[in-house]
């Protein structure tokens, strides 16, 4: 099913393969979605009490290390 996201193109490095690349559809697509969850996220920080914003502050740098683990068996 061709949705015209991706665009297959021959590897110039070698002939044997292909690369996928995002079309421009895709790009503006994935700009809207990246605009809902930043407005959305905006909105909740903006709902949110002072207490509520210090802890989310407290626990930042946790959720940092949580959001750059790669996958399993990551350390």
């Amino acid at each position: 099913m061709d949705r015209g996201l991706l665009d297959k193109r021959a590897d110039p490095e070698d002939g044997r393969s292909y690369r996928l690349h995002e079309t421009e559809l895709a790009e503006h697509n994935n700009r809207l979605i990246d605009d809902m969850w930043t407005s959305g996220i905006r909105r909740l920080l903006d709902e949110m009490t002072p207490e509520e914003a210090a802890k989310l502050t407290e626990a930042a740098a946790l959720l940092a290390r949580l959001g750059a683990m790669s996958g399993p068996g990551t350390k």
